[in-house]
């Protein structure tokens, strides 16, 4: 059964391609560091707090050599820049990826087919596309993580004064129209203006596994859109 690669929004159908394998897709490594003390046997580790990237390769292939040129430039989009990547294999998910192999295609004689396994690198996590859908949240409510993973949400606020995310406080100081909190980045923004001058936060908030209390004030707003994800 041929199956379905979405790169940066189009499809492998599009371009009259056929992906028959799923080539990699192991779990990523955890980032520890391994210490030798003199003197002492064994080894100490550190972990790092962080996951290592992974590979993700797929079988492509096309009995049509004018798309060749067309798949390459589309992959292409990949070379030295995370691109979301979803495909038929794992249809709840999405990955970020990049592309920093080669593409070659080797013509197979019977069948005139062109075949090629084309890897890439990519970011551990696989998000969830459940976690693209935000949330919206005007009172003291909560928000439940379906993972085992710290998310680093995307949360826009319409208001000022204090919001509380599992009792990290965030303080929007000033705000004109809304004001955009990106965990991941530890950034503030409104479009393509920077406000981090206009908060005031120790810490940018996370949403830990399970249930998740925030406590908006008076009269704000609060759009989480949570980015769910696992291994």
């Amino acid at each position: 059964m041929t199956g379905e690669v979405i790169l940066n929004g189009v499809s492998s159908k599009t371009l009259k391609l056929h992906v028959t394998q799923l080539t990699a897709y192991d779990d990523p490594e955890r980032d520890v560091s391994e210490i030798e003390v003199p003197g002492r046997n064994g080894s100490l580790f550190i972990d790092n707090g962080r996951y290592k990237n992974k590979s993700i390769g797929y079988h492509f292939s096309s009995d049509d050599f004018s798309q060749i040129n067309s798949f390459k430039s589309w992959a292409g989009q990949l070379k030295n820049n995370y691109k979301r990547i979803e495909d038929s294999y794992n249809p709840d998910v999405y990955i970020s990826a990049m592309l920093t192999g080669p593409i070659e295609f080797t013509k197979i004689i019977i069948g005139k087919m062109y075949a090629a396994d084309i890897t890439f690198t990519r970011k551990p996590q696989k998000f969830l596309k459940t976690g693209e859908t935000p949330v919206t949240i005007s009172a003291e409510g909560t928000i439940t993580n379906p993972t085992l993973e710290y998310a680093k949400p995307l949360i826009t606020v319409t208001g000022t004064g204090v919001l509380s995310v599992n009792g990290t406080i965030v303080t929007i100081n000033k705000n004109e129209t809304t004001i955009t909190l990106d965990c991941e980045a530890e950034d503030a923004y409104t479009g393509v203006e920077n406000k981090n001058g206009d908060i005031f936060i120790d810490d940018f908030p996370t949403l830990q596994p399970g249930v998740n209390a925030i406590i908006p004030a008076d009269q704000m707003t609060v759009e989480i859109t949570p980015r769910w994800w696992r291994l």
